[in-house]
């Protein structure tokens, strides 16, 4: 009986060693685990940033009029009042590339309540030729792009 003790006494601290043996892989594997996880969301926030920048880009590699906040924009136009058509127009004005009405309800999503005023401005801004549309997109249109109508007589 002696012998089986010694035999089960000898398997047991051979099983100890292999568990710290496989403790000690596991704490490397688990610091590298833990590395590349850093190293990998590193990299998603470089990728992340420069998407943002380079959206501030358009395709020809110019760069675009820096973006403001929605608010300043409107503060700018008219410090005494909330008024969401010099807010628009100043959106258009900062993007040459013209905006959808999709994009300028999520950049002004804060500042207007119904969507539907939305329309209402961008069609008051087409009447009165401060800005045109093609393909679905809004453009700003300079002053001296503004030409009256001339009459063929």
């Amino acid at each position: 009986m002696n012998e089986f003790l010694e035999t089960l006494k000898s398997r047991m601290v051979e099983a100890q060693r292999r568990l710290q043996e496989t403790t000690l892989k596991l704490q490397t594997a688990q610091a590298e685990h833990s590395a590349a996880n850093a190293e990998a969301l590193s990299w998603q926030k470089a990728v992340e940033v420069e998407t943002k920048r380079t959206i501030a880009f358009d395709g020809a590699g110019r760069e675009l009029l820096p973006l403001r906040p929605i608010q300043q924009v409107a503060t700018e136009a008219e410090p005494t009042s909330n008024n969401q058509t010099a807010m628009i127009r100043q959106m258009l004005q900062q993007h040459a590339t013209g905006m959808t009405p999709t994009e300028i309800w999520n950049a002004a999503k804060g500042q207007m309540k119904r969507r539907s005023y939305l329309y209402a401005v961008l069609q008051r801004l087409k009447d009165r030729e401060q800005v045109t549309v093609r393909r679905g997109k809004y453009y700003f249109r300079p002053e001296e792009a503004k030409t009256p109508a001339t009459i063929i007589q």
